[in-house]
């Protein structure tokens, strides 16, 4: 497991740390995130500010990180826009399509409230089989 100190957000302004647990992927058809979060903390430097840097260890921007999600999006020849929003709609919907308990998702996604249904996208539900956003009572 990888456990990930979030210290601010947009959602957590106070500067109280949050956790996020990551677990060892057991299917191994599957990338593991605890695997590939060990080699990226190798290549770090060592005067590193923050998890995502740069090579001074400076932190990167908002606007970077975006940036870097667009570029890696494109290189994978995804034709659909990926934003940062997209990790934690992506993150919602896999942890309900995996049935986690609805406390889980919560603290996953760090929401206090139900706001979280609104980041689960269901594919094939009403539109023509666009993806959108699950109604749940």
């Amino acid at each position: 497991q990888v456990r990930v100190s979030i210290k601010r957000a947009k959602n957590n302004q106070n500067g109280r740390a949050q956790i996020v647990c990551l677990h060892a992927s057991k299917d191994r058809s599957r990338p593991c995130p605890v695997q590939i979060l060990s080699e990226f903390k190798t290549s770090r430097p060592p005067n590193a500010q923050a998890f995502l840097c740069h090579f001074d260890g400076s932190h990167l921007t908002q606007y970077q990180v975006q940036s870097m999600i667009k570029r890696g999006s494109a290189a994978l020849g995804l034709k659909e826009r990926i934003t940062s929003h997209s990790l934690r709609i992506g993150g919602a919907t896999t942890a309900w399509l995996r049935q986690w308990p609805e406390e889980a998702i919560k603290a996953g996604g760090r929401w206090k409230s139900s706001a979280y249904r609104r980041y689960i996208r269901v594919p094939g539900t009403a539109g023509g089989g666009e993806a959108n956003s699950l109604t749940l009572m």
